[in-house]
């Protein structure tokens, strides 16, 4: 990405959710997941020999839909769906753990509504242990409006683990 004519290099980093959602049955192995989940979204920007790590902190809302087929000794998940997030703060810091918080609004660091879409991939054990892949694809450009000409998107893959009862 071009930054003023100077070259802006970003890289993922890992973060972490934390939440809950629920599964509503509409037919035979067809669901729809809500949730709620307190989303850190995290990356790495080089800008002048400088690596600077922007951990974004969002309440996101996922819904999902699900295809879960019996495989074996338990389900097989199959899903997509969009998701609304809403960034709450966050912070920037350097090598040297020199940092500053992250705002989220009008005239701030980021613009704090953002959207996209899902892709889930996982397995449940008929305990209710699961685990599933999750691919994610922000649609929003979340930069300032004074960085003109820039786009930053939300993209990222992650492993969640978890119990349903």
């Amino acid at each position: 990405m071009n930054f003023g004519g100077l070259k802006l290099d970003t890289k993922a980093r890992t973060g972490f959710n934390l939440g809950f959602d629920m599964e509503i049955p509409v037919v035979s192995d067809i669901y729809i997941q809500p949730g709620l989940l307190f989303n850190s979204k995290v990356m790495v920007s080089s800008f002048l020999d400088q690596e600077i790590e922007h951990r974004l902190n969002y309440f996101e809302i996922p819904l999902s839909f699900l295809y879960k087929p019996m495989l074996g000794g338990g389900n097989l998940i199959l899903g997509f769906g969009p998701y609304l997030a809403y960034g709450i703060g966050g912070h920037k810091s350097d090598k040297d753990r020199n940092g500053e918080d992250i705002y989220f609004g009008k005239n701030k660091d980021y613009k704090p509504f953002d959207m996209g879409g899902n892709l889930l991939l996982g397995y449940m054990l008929k305990n209710g242990l699961f685990a599933q892949f999750k691919a994610q694809l922000g649609l929003k450009n979340i930069a300032p409006e004074d960085y003109e000409g820039v786009i930053i998107r939300n993209n990222g893959f992650g492993l969640s683990v978890g119990y349903r009862f």
